[in-house]
Parts: C-alpha cells; sequence; structure tokens
C-alpha cells in the first residue's frame, strides 16, 4: 500500500470490542492516540427498530458516545475532526 501511495488506517480500535464501544471506551482511546492513521470502530443501528436494534445487539451506547459533549471534547482537544466514511477521501 505505501509503493502505491494508497492511505490505509495503522490502527483499528474497537473491531473486537464492538460492543464494548461506549462513551469510557472510547474516551480511552483518544487519551493517547497513536501519531499514524486510526479509526474507531463505531458502527451503531441507523434506523432505531425493534427488528433493527434485535440484530445490532443493542448498540445505543455507541450512539450515545458518537454523541457524547465529553468524547466531541476530547477529540477537540487533540485536534482530530470528525468525518464518516463517506467522507474519508
Amino acid at each position: 500500500m505505501r509503493r502505491a501511495s494508497l492511505a490505509y488506517n495503522c490502527y483499528l480500535f474497537g473491531l473486537r470490542t464492538r460492543e464494548n464501544m461506549d462513551e469510557e471506551c472510547v474516551l480511552r482511546t483518544l487519551a493517547a492516540p497513536p501519531p499514524e492513521h486510526n479509526e474507531r470502530y463505531l458502527h451503531p443501528g441507523a434506523c432505531p427498530g425493534a427488528e433493527i436494534a434485535a440484530a445490532m445487539h443493542g448498540d445505543q451506547h455507541q450512539r450515545d458516545a458518537l454523541m457524547s459533549p465529553r468524547v466531541a471534547a476530547a477529540l477537540t482537544d487533540i485536534g482530530i475532526i470528525r468525518i464518516g466514511f463517506r467522507d474519508g477521501g
């Protein structure tokens, strides 16, 4: 990927702990971020409803973490700008 000059993440946080990526876990990953490109794996359900909620195993904690003022402040403090997958370029 380097030879092809492709951007990639060196670190991915939350893939193995998806169901534990709550506000406290996200804040821990932001406490000492690595200098390279990194990603937090948060994929809460976009359409709340009984069927989706059951399939997503109760991802409300991920939505709460993404909307958390504490997480937003931590990101601002370390100079990270929140983007979505489509914004990645």
